[in-house]
């Protein structure tokens, strides 16, 4: 259950003012440390008073991150200076909205702290917090960790701005479909019950939804997350109205593609970075090293290069500096084998299982979780074999790596199924001329086309140089190539 929301302290400090003007902004204390030029730490100290003579410059600075209007700066420097604050009531006297009821907490606890999605998760959390932005589509093929991140950015709303959170699993939204990979859906709770009833029921039923819902997403600030959903699943008209009618709700979806409803914001998640190729293997060409056939993107290691922090893979933390891929193995392995160093030839197979993976984040962890049975090497030398082959340990609940990529070539209508399989056909990273001479039709037609692949991570960009070039991922080609064109895997 939720606790109402508490009204903001009394503003006679600086502390309370800032605490007061940063909830109103909708901003986290990381997004405002970012914008401020501060530190979290110092944002912290601020908020909880230990800062006994706080700098002119540092209230300016928190002034000019939260954008006040001049009497609120005032009142924010004189609090800095410890002077009285003239005609700014307190904010227990300001007008607030209402306090929401208590609300079912239908969100689950993160495995851990989030490895390699930094940014994602700041963009997406200023995205929702301080941009208020109304709809968010987080999107990639499947197991690259879209839930994950919206579960983060949840508890982040949750927990730093008391924003209640709703978490309901699209596949309520449509009972009658088999999920086809093997999870239950467990029952949702009485007001999410109500949520599917106006996303999804004829208009009778949804006017008694509406009297449940209204008194507590119609006031404050709130998040839906629906987990998993297809486009076309909910009717854009139904998703628009309760935006409408409920102002201060923000709805992240996560999914394999955009839903297309109006004022959605798209965010297009790619696997995490990878350690470059061996160079032995992208010489050779050798049997196995699938990963090898795929230049690196702009964000993964030079070939050449030693793996930055990997020398501290053998200790017992994992370093910030080595492929976020390379950390989520090591996390998760530790947590089946602790302290298992991982140095020498067995960090050499890690490197190549994470190549191997793609940096598909529920790929990694399955290999991971493999590793209480297998060594890296014994592991690398089975997958080598067919990668495809990867399936969730006992341990873990989830779809096999190659039921999870069934899943992302069927959610395609055929005229994008088509031009995939041309793609993968291309020898070597591709630009859009050469795909222009195999497909035809118009350069602009093309184009779109390749963008919306690219949106659901089955495209990827290669090069920034002298020409854009793009690649279809070694993983989805060996799928594509097992997959008859109108059958299944």
């Amino acid at each position: 259950m939720f606790p109402s929301n508490p009204p903001p302290p009394a503003a006679d400090g600086l502390g309370e003012l800032i605490r007061t003007y940063r909830h109103r902004a909708g901003m986290t204390q990381r997004q405002l440390a970012d914008l401020s030029a501060l530190s979290v730490r110092s944002i912290r100290d601020l908020e909880a008073g230990r800062v006994r003579r706080p700098r002119h410059e540092t209230a300016r600075l928190l002034a000019d991150a939260l954008r006040l209007a001049e009497p609120q700066r005032r009142a924010m420097e004189q609090a800095a200076l410890r002077l009285p604050i003239p005609d700014e009531p307190a904010a227990t006297e300001r007008e607030q909205p209402p306090a929401l009821g208590p609300i079912p907490l239908a969100l689950a606890t993160p495995d851990g702290a989030i490895i390699g999605r930094e940014d994602e998760l700041q963009w997406l959390t200023r995205a929702l917090g301080f941009d208020r932005q109304c709809i968010v589509s987080v999107v990639g093929v499947s197991g690259v960790g879209s839930s994950r991140l919206a579960l983060e950015a949840s508890c982040v709303l949750r927990d730093e701005l008391g924003w209640p959170v709703l978490w309901l699993d699209a596949r309520h939204l449509s009972p009658a479909e088999p999920s086809g990979i093997g999870w239950e859906v467990p029952e949702p709770p009485p007001l999410l019950r109500q949520v599917v009833r106006i996303l999804t029921g004829r208009a009778e039923h949804a006017a008694g939804a509406w009297a449940e819902v209204l008194p507590l997403l119609g006031v404050g600030n709130s998040v839906l997350v629906l987990d998993g959903l297809i486009r076309g699943q909910v009717p854009g008209d139904r998703l628009t109205e309760l935006l409408q009618r409920c102002p201060g709700l923000r709805v992240v979806t996560t999914g394999l593609e955009p839903i297309a409803v109006q004022g959605e914001q798209v965010l297009a998640l790619a696997p995490l970075p990878v350690p470059g190729p061996a160079p032995a293997a992208a010489a050779t060409g050798a049997p196995g090293a699938i990963a090898s056939a795929s230049a690196p993107s702009p964000d993964a290691e030079s070939p050449d290069a030693e793996v930055p922090g990997a020398e501290a893979l053998g200790g017992g933390t994992t370093d910030a500096g080595a492929p976020a891929a390379v950390r989520l193995f090591a996390t998760h392995m530790r947590r089946v084998r602790p302290g298992f160093a991982l140095d020498g030839p067995r960090l050499e197979a890690v490197l190549e299982l994470c190549r191997l993976l793609e940096g598909i984040p529920r790929a990694i962890t399955y290999a991971a979780e493999w590793c209480l049975m297998y060594s890296p090497q014994q592991l690398l030398d089975h997958l080598r074999a067919d990668p495809l082959g990867l399936s969730a340990p006992s341990s873990v609940s989830g779809p096999s790596l190659r039921a999870s990529l069934r899943r992302t070539f069927d959610a395609l209508e055929p005229e994008p199924a088509l031009l995939l399989r041309c793609l993968a056909g291309l020898p070597g990273p591709w630009t859009l001329e050469d795909a222009h001479v195999l497909v035809g039709g118009t350069l602009a037609g093309l184009s779109r086309a390749v963008h919306q692949l690219m949106v659901r991570g089955l495209v990827r960009h290669c090069g920034y140089e002298e020409e854009d070039r793009f690649t279809v991922p070694p993983l989805l080609r060996l799928a594509l190539s097992h997959r008859p064109a109108d059958g299944p895997l």
